[in-house]
């Protein structure tokens, strides 16, 4: 399996240390890494700067390396390097700070002039020690050492997502795993899906046929009704021709009495004799005649 690569940016004052920067650089890429800096970029301005950002947000390390000079200021007074220190650490990356060590014994060319930007650097300098591990060095040759020990020991410590080619990946045996895994959730997946959707479909055609039965009771009992209130309609038709208007009457007063008679046990008794007298008179048509 290829090993991953990972990209450092590279931050610091740039015609002061061009030699140091190579020497860094050259460092990434005998390691296999991946270097990103100024060398890549025009000269600095705030647009640059903030394509520059974006640079740093892929990288996975930024190293800083500080010497004699703050560097070129932006409006509110602030170096371009102390700005990208900032944001680096304001995202969360890793830092390799290496600060020389007695920046007054580095030649005056290689130094601010400036009283205001030297007094910057120091307070810059200061920032950069607190809080975190500096290596410090005077030449060349101590940088480069002491940036080959940081890098080894920071990738060991803080692992980051780091750069692998796209066929390496798929090709490795705990990707192949992964994906053999993930075909066969996704066969348990759509055999899980399938026996849902026979389901649902019994559970539709169960559901239809309750429908249809609910719709032929409804029918059916309205239709009962119907037949029903017919034959009520029937029977009073017919009890009204069969029976003498006199006698229709009558047995209405008697069953108007019926009624009343579960309200009064005595009225009930003496009203016996009438219902039955209609009853026998029509067994009896000589009865009948009587009594009307």
């Amino acid at each position: 399996m290829e090993e991953k690569r990972y990209q450092f940016f590279i931050s610091s004052t740039y015609d002061d240390l061009k030699e140091e920067r190579q020497e860094i650089l050259n460092v990434i890429l005998r390691l296999n890494h991946i270097p990103a800096g100024m060398e890549f970029f025009s000269a600095v301005d705030q647009e640059q700067l903030d394509f520059i950002r974006g640079i740093i947000d892929e990288s996975d390390y930024y190293v800083l390396i500080l010497a004699a000079r703050y560097g070129s200021v932006d409006d509110d007074g602030i170096s371009y390097t102390e700005r990208e220190y900032d944001y680096a650490v304001s995202k969360g990356k890793k830092v390799i700070a290496l600060v020389h060590a007695n920046p007054d014994k580095i030649e005056r060319e290689k130094t601010d002039k400036d009283e205001n930007l030297f007094k910057k650097l120091i307070k810059f300098r200061n920032k950069v020690k607190k809080g975190r591990l500096v290596s410090f060095w005077e030449n060349t040759t101590e940088l480069v050492s002491k940036f080959q020990s940081s890098l080894v020991q920071t990738i060991k410590l803080y692992p980051e997502i780091g750069w692998m080619r796209g066929d390496s990946v798929i090709s490795s045996p705990k990707m192949q795993k992964e994906i053999d895994s993930l075909k066969q959730e996704k066969q348990n997946l759509v055999s899980i899906n399938k026996d849902l959707l026979e389901k649902y479909k019994v559970l539709e055609q169960a559901n239809k046929n309750l429908k249809e039965q609910h719709a032929k009771i409804e029918h059916d009992m309205f239709r009962e009704i119907e037949e029903l209130k017919q034959n009520c309609k029937n029977l009073t038709n017919q009890i009204q021709r069969d029976v003498p208007p006199k006698l229709a009457t009558e047995s209405f007063e008697s069953s108007k009495l019926a009624i009343e008679s579960f309200e009064s046990p005595k009225l009930a008794t003496e009203s016996f004799e009438f219902p039955k007298l209609a009853i026998e008179s029509f067994e009896s048509p000589k009865l009948a005649t009587e009594t009307l």
